[in-house]
């Protein structure tokens, strides 16, 4: 069944269900006006221009998805891009370029890839005289020192001690980092836990 109406007059049209499985086409003017549709659902149409539809609500898409390029208006979707808060799509630019390990680590300057870990000595000589920067030792003195005090640290001449009068110099600068014992003989030696700081 097919229905026109008129561009000119006024007044209602009710449009009943049609008796068969045909479809039911109703042609408008094309002319300015509003037309109301009321009364039931309206079904699922078959297709349309929407075109000069306004003001659609988009939390009541149900289903499928909104094509990436008509989420902004300037620049280019890739995937080299991000759209930002603006509604733009941007290029990433900045971020990290390389990592250095620093004191303590090793691992020298990363760029693509590699491992940075701590350093530590793990050698097994009793008269070592390098260890890595951060590194603790005991030292023997028999001086009462405040913390951060900068002590020089030896290897004594038995190998089984630091002081600061021993034979072999420890490389690097080492501060104390406090008092952690206190033997009391003649004279009264002083042990300290000590850092290299360089």
């Amino acid at each position: 069944m097919s229905l026109k109406l008129n561009s000119s007059g006024g007044g209602s049209v009710t449009l009943q269900e049609p008796s068969t499985a045909s479809n039911l086409t109703v042609t408008l003017p094309d002319e300015t006006g509003t037309v109301v549709l009321g009364g039931g659902a309206l079904g699922t149409p078959s297709s349309g221009n929407g075109s000069n539809l306004t003001n659609l609500n988009a939390s009541n898409l149900a289903s499928g998805t909104v094509a990436v390029a008509r989420l902004a208006a300037t620049g280019t979707p890739s995937a080299s891009t991000y759209l930002r808060g603006d509604s733009s799509w941007a290029t990433v630019s900045g971020g990290v370029t390389s990592i250095t390990a620093g004191n303590g680590l090793t691992g020298g300057t990363i760029t693509s890839s590699g491992t940075i870990a701590l350093d530590y000595y793990t050698g097994s000589t009793s008269d070592n005289t390098s260890f890595p920067l951060g590194s603790y030792v005991i030292i023997r003195n028999n001086t009462n020192s405040a913390i951060a005090t900068s002590l020089t640290c030896r290897v004594s001449s038995g190998a089984n001690a630091f002081t600061p009068g021993g034979t072999s110099a420890v490389a690097g600068t080492w501060r104390s980092r406090g008092l952690c014992g206190v033997e009391y003989s003649c004279p009264v030696n002083f042990y300290y836990l000590v850092q290299r700081v360089a």
